[in-house]
Order: C-alpha cells, then sequence, then structure tokens
C-alpha cells in the first residue's frame, strides 16, 4: 500500500480549480490546480474543512507550539521576511459544512461544526492567533516564497481539545460522534435522527426505507471520505441500517423511549435538576465544570505519557539511543511538554 505524505494529502483536498493570488489583498482568480500553486497564496475548501488554520501575526511565531503544552502542526509556514506564521492542523476526519447557498442535508452535523469552531478559538487563545482569521485562504506551503516545515500527522478534534487548557475553552463535551471511529460515527450520527423520526412512520417497512436512506447518505458522503488504511464497505453501511430499523422500532412505544436520546456525556453524570434552588444549581455547575477540567487534565497526562512511552519503546526496538530530542520527532510533543515528563523518560531510557 503507496504511503501518502502530508504534502499529497493536501494536493488531493485542494479543489481542482482554487482560486490563488500572489497579493493576498487580491485579485484572486481561478486557475487550474498546478497552476494555482505557483502562487503565494491559495485558497482551500470552505465546505469540505480538512485542517484547522491559525494566523500568528508576531515575530518567531513558529515555534510558539514549542513553548506551550501544544502539539506540533501538520504544517508550519514561515515568512521569512518578518518570521510570522501560519499553522495547519490536519484533521483525520473532515468536518463538512453547510453548502454557499445555505442547503444543510442530513450528514451535516451541527455539533461538530460547533466544536470545530470551538477548538479553533481555544487554539487561537493558547497561541495569541488571530480571531478573524477564518483559515479559508492560506500562504500555499508549496510556493518556495515561504519556509515551509510539514509533519506526517494528524489529530482528530478531541485530541487537539485536550491540549487547551481549561481556562482558554469553551466549556464542551463533545459528542460521541464526533470522536470515534467511521463505522460508530456513522451508526451514533444516523440512530439520533432515527429517534427523532419514527414516530412519523406507521410501517416498519416505511421506517427501514427512510433509515436506508440516511445511512447511505451519510456513508456516501461523509463516512468514506475519512481517510484510513482500509475501506468502509457498503455491508457495513447496510449492518448500521438493520441495527438502526430494529432496535428503534422495537423500542419506539417503550415509555422511557425519550432517555435514550440523551448523551450522558464520558462521566455520566446525568442531567442536571433545573428544579433546584438557583444557588443550588450554580454550585452544582461549578461542581460540574471543576469535575470536567480534571477529567480533561487526567486524560491529557495519560495521553502524553502513552505517546511518550510507545516512542520510547519504538526507539529501543530500532536500537537507537534515547533522546529526548528523538522522542519530540515521533511525537511531535515539544520540549516543554517533555521537560515534565523527564522522570519517566529517564526511568525508561
Amino acid at each position: 500500500m503507496k504511503i501518502v505524505g502530508p504534502e499529497e494529502r493536501l494536493y488531493r483536498h485542494l479543489s481542482p480549480r482554487p482560486r490563488a493570488a500572489d497579493d493576498k489583498k487580491g485579485p484572486w482568480y481561478i486557475y487550474g490546480k498546478d497552476q494555482a500553486l505557483t502562487y503565494r497564496f491559495i485558497q482551500l475548501p470552505n465546505q469540505k474543512r480538512k485542517y484547522i488554520c491559525l494566523d500568528l501575526d508576531y515575530e518567531m511565531a513558529g515555534a510558539r507550539w514549542m513553548d506551550e503544552v501544544m502539539l506540533e502542526p501538520t504544517i508550519t509556514i514561515i515568512n521569512p521576511e518578518n518570521t510570522h506564521a501560519k499553522y495547519m492542523f490536519e484533521l483525520k476526519s473532515p468536518v463538512l459544512f453547510p453548502l454557499a447557498n445555505g442547503n444543510s442535508a442530513s450528514w451535516i452535523s451541527q455539533k461538530a461544526i460547533r466544536f470545530y469552531h470551538n477548538v479553533k478559538k481555544g487554539l487561537d487563545a493558547v497561541l495569541d492567533g488571530d480571531t478573524g482569521y477564518t483559515g479559508h485562504a492560506i500562504n500555499n506551503p508549496f510556493n518556495p516564497h515561504w519556509k515551509v516545515h510539514w509533519r506526517d500527522i494528524q489529530y482528530d478534534l478531541q485530541e487537539l481539545s485536550e491540549y487547551i487548557p481549561y481556562e482558554h475553552k469553551e466549556f464542551v463535551l463533545p459528542d460521541d460522534e464526533i470522536c470515534e471511529g467511521r463505522e460508530k460515527l456513522m451508526f451514533h450520527h444516523c440512530r439520533k435522527i432515527a429517534y427523532r423520526m419514527v414516530k412519523n412512520y406507521s410501517t416498519f417497512e416505511d421506517f427501514r426505507a427512510a433509515v436506508e436512506k440516511l445511512v447511505l447518505d451519510f456513508y456516501h458522503n461523509t463516512a468514506k471520505l475519512i481517510e484510513s488504511d482500509h475501506e468502509l464497505t457498503i455491508t457495513e453501511a447496510y449492518s448500521v441500517i438493520k441495527s438502526i430499523s430494529n432496535w428503534t422500532w422495537n423500542k419506539k412505544n417503550d415509555p422511557n423511549f425519550k432517555q435514550y436520546m440523551y448523551n450522558r456525556g464520558a462521566m455520566n453524570l446525568g442531567s442536571i435538576g433545573y428544579d433546584l434552588p438557583e444557588d443550588e444549581l450554580e454550585q452544582e455547575r461549578k461542581h460540574r465544570q471543576s469535575i470536567g477540567a480534571h477529567y480533561t487534565n487526567r486524560q491529557q497526562v495519560n495521553k502524553t505519557r502513552h505517546k511518550i512511552l510507545n516512542a520510547i519503546t519504538t526507539l529501543k526496538a530500532n536500537g537507537e539511543k534515547v533522546t529526548r530530542k528523538k522522542i519530540h520527532n515521533i511525537t511531535g510533543l515539544g520540549q516543554s511538554t517533555l521537560n515534565n515528563y523527564k522522570t519517566i523518560i529517564n526511568d525508561n531510557k
């Protein structure tokens, strides 16, 4: 199987006829892809967001991620004239936005879109990025005018969010539909829509047909677009159709059916009793935010620790000396982060 690097993935992601310019203030014209890549600035697809892009408009910005507890960007584009930078964090799963005419579809997840925007806000807060920058127009990393660092790594939104300190992000608990594999993503997204629409059908055959259309739309327009090392077959889509339609139809008259429509979050805290007195309600909110902060921090620490230990194992297996620089090259973790784990590194050399 051919291994595709970050350069090739970005090239494939670009529109066949993107807009491009040598001056970001314009004018911008439409060109064939290869011709557009000769210009200094290029536009990314706006409906299918495969990257979170940041504009760091200050000197020595290319190394800023190393100074924070932050993951390394997939692409770092540095302006050699003023050392300002653009960061591009490549996502494993693209986030789909409504079409330019405002039309949406069943496979567009508003929760995923909100999560995408919140992660972008958090990254901007940590790295002092330009909050008004949308990332639609980017310094073209294929143009030799810029100094570019490529890193063959992709992230999911949940992973990026865990590296944003709690005080810098809105309190967002991501839905399971955003963070899991392709088949589970298809299942979780479509089941929630099926729960809402089952009451509109009087026969199982009509309901199953509606679920089939819903799942196949999502399969073709979202799930198959997510890069993976193996194909997502149509058989898996039909397995999801069978599971959702049978279970939902059998439960539709269950008096507790509404409970199945609610997410309880990663910590299973249940719903807040909004009939509580105002002072107790506010206390409960603060308590849950504190629990959420500690939970996120634990998840971040565990994930970072596992990354470092896996890197050490890889180095030892290859007969290489264990150094922080080599661990950085494998994991993308900044030196300040590795300093916090120096005991683990020293104990496992």
